[in-house]
């Protein structure tokens, strides 16, 4: 399955969500997330999945990028916290 990935505070459909602001990454490391969240591991690209709005969040570039489709995490390992917080680490350290 191919993923695309915005890695960019201007991304396509960011404008469409109520209430979205550009959100750099290593600004927000370890911050409160929404408890409705489910944590993934897309291929080593630290997620976000939002089943309430059916919206999805790619942590892996610069800036979170809400324009990942919701069905690309269907079938991705789910994340702890911890672990979650770790991949965002590792990611941003290459």
């Amino acid at each position: 399955m191919r993923t695309d990935t915005v890695h960019s505070a201007a991304s396509s459909i960011a404008g469409e969500i109520a209430g979205w602001e550009p959100k750099r990454v290593l600004d927000h490391l370890d911050e409160t997330l929404r408890q409705e969240g489910e944590l993934c591991d897309l291929d080593g690209h630290p997620c976000i999945l939002y089943s309430d709005r059916q919206v999805a969040e790619d942590w892996s570039g610069e800036y979170v990028d809400p324009d990942l489709h919701p069905f690309a995490l269907s079938g991705a390992p789910r994340l702890t916290l911890i672990q979650f917080w770790e991949l965002v680490r590792r990611t941003h350290r290459r």
